[in-house]
């Protein structure tokens, strides 16, 4: 019995369907997933609307009252919202955002300000205050006044700052 030869014509309508079926596939991803954007992931609908980005970054703060270093509550904080874990003085958080790819950026960004990780961890924080020190309260027989830095650049949003992925966040009271 004589082994029958494939058709080549077969051969390329195979090859054919498995490369539209690549390319489809590979099509439906961009419409899907954006790897890269910030620093996680988006999905979005079939249209590229109705976008979310899921992220998981840190933040690492140094406190300093009247020349002592504080100390964050380990542990502490929703999973879903800021949060800390074992290392000291870092801040997590680990969610999903709601995005406009068209503007390219989150557009709810309230836990991602300073004033929610601190709320979170339950350690007071404001313009004037750091703990139980506020502005004029005395440091070593001196009034005190609360200062900010960002990654070394002096900042004066507080509250409001909303801190990125490894971000080194200063806060002195003295």
């Amino acid at each position: 019995m004589k082994k029958s030869k494939p058709n080549p014509m077969l051969k390329i309508a195979i090859g054919l369907a498995v490369l539209a079926v690549l390319g489809f596939f590979a099509y439906s991803l961009q419409q899907y997933y954006h790897e890269g954007t910030e620093s996680g992931v988006m999905v979005c609908d079939n249209q590229g609307q109705n976008c979310k980005l899921s992220m998981h970054i840190h933040t690492n703060l140094e406190l300093t009252v009247c020349g002592e270093k504080l100390r964050l509550p380990l542990e502490t904080g929703s999973v879903e919202g800021p949060h800390t874990h074992k290392e000291r003085n870092r801040i997590h958080i680990e969610t999903v955002f709601p995005y406009d790819p068209a503007a390219q950026r989150i557009t709810d960004t309230s836990k991602l300000t300073l004033g929610a990780a601190f709320d979170a961890v339950g350690v007071r924080l404001t313009s004037e205050c750091l703990g139980d020190k506020c502005n004029g309260d005395l440091c070593g027989g001196v009034p005190g006044q609360l200062t900010m830095r960002i990654n070394g650049q002096p900042d004066s949003r507080f509250r409001d700052y909303l801190w990125q992925d490894e971000d080194t966040i200063e806060l002195t009271f003295e």
